[in-house]
């Protein structure tokens, strides 16, 4: 297992893109801005952030960690969508600690793709409703079983992100990815803190 502590994220991830990937190079394009927007936050308001990065043959896929565990979302979908291909994925659990020298930084922990879509497969939380921030500040509370996002983008027009509420289970679901963080870390430690 590849396991990267304390790196300049995009070009740990940008060596694996070139080993892994022959298409498609705009996909990655739009990761590196995802994670530098992701790091900024972090910079700007000290919580680490989670992300699941995966290079294929023809693409890449950069997702919020939390997403792919709640049920009937892209995120989850596109996650799980490879599983008859039994070779060629990489995947990665990203860990942004913070901006150095204009560039995120952080710690990139090596997923058996195989393994982790078990995971995901056995451990999901149900959302109750998206919370939608529009670009003006304001927000909307969407019930899932009545959100669309094609016809929300038509009636709003200025969405600026978008987030599941898991509701009752909320607390289980972040002690949930607490937990399988901190797995993830001792087993990098207990491996020799990686390369």
């Amino acid at each position: 297992m590849r396991n990267y502590t304390d790196v300049d994220i995009v070009e740990c991830l940008k060596k694996i893109f070139y080993e892994t990937t022959q298409k498609h190079e705009t996909d990655f394009k739009f990761d590196i801005l995802k994670i530098l927007n992701e790091a900024k936050k972090v910079k700007d308001e000290g919580a680490l952030r989670h992300l699941l990065w995966m290079a294929r043959k023809n693409g890449t896929w950069c997702f919020p960690e939390g997403n792919v565990y709640i049920e009937g979302t892209p995120e989850r979908k596109f996650w799980i969508g490879y599983q008859s291909e039994t070779s060629g994925i990489s995947t990665f659990a990203v860990e942004i600690t913070g901006v150095r020298n204009n560039t995120a930084v952080g710690n990139v922990y090596e997923l058996v793709y195989a393994e982790h879509v078990k995971q995901v497969q056995k451990y999901y939380f149900i959302p109750q409703s998206i919370d939608i921030e529009l670009k003006n500040g304001d927000h909307v509370c969407v019930p899932t079983d009545k959100f669309n996002f094609y016809t929300i983008q038509l009636e709003l027009e200025s969405i600026l992100s978008m987030s599941y509420v898991i509701g009752d289970d909320e607390q289980k679901y972040l002690e949930f990815l607490k937990y399988i963080r901190q797995l993830r870390y001792i087993s990098c430690n207990e491996n020799g803190g990686g390369l």
